[in-house]
């Protein structure tokens, strides 16, 4: 949000706003497209390392968000599980949840074409 609320960013033909918000994307700036998540990147301290999701954040730790050129990351979609219950008295009807196993990695030991912008 720093950066779309940058005045060198608005106003001017680098931001564009986008309508497709299903996959998260509010916006495009520089042709990077700007997705919206529940959750951020935390680095360490130095910024060198992100951490795992689930990890704790310390004081000192730094949010991030992560740039990758499509070309330089693969990404692969697993199975998807389908659960359905029918009729749950707790919930006042149907639940319908599902289950999808994905991943992603750099194409590159050296990182080209990702880049972590992390929090001073």
């Amino acid at each position: 949000m720093d950066l779309l609320n940058d005045p060198k960013v608005q106003g001017t033909n680098l931001f564009q706003q986008l309508t497709d918000y299903k996959d998260g994307q509010v916006a495009k700036v520089m042709n990077f497209d700007i997705m919206v998540r529940s959750s951020v990147l935390i680095f360490n301290s130095g910024g060198t390392a992100a951490k795992l999701p689930d990890a704790t954040p310390l004081t000192t730790d730094c949010e991030g968000s992560l740039f990758w050129h499509p070309l330089f990351v693969g990404r692969s979609m697993g199975n998807m599980e389908v659960f359905f219950n029918a009729a749950q008295a707790t919930h006042y009807g149907d639940l319908l949840s599902m289950e999808a196993q994905a991943g992603g990695k750099k194409y590159y030991a050296d990182g080209r074409g990702v880049i972590g912008l992390v929090q001073d």
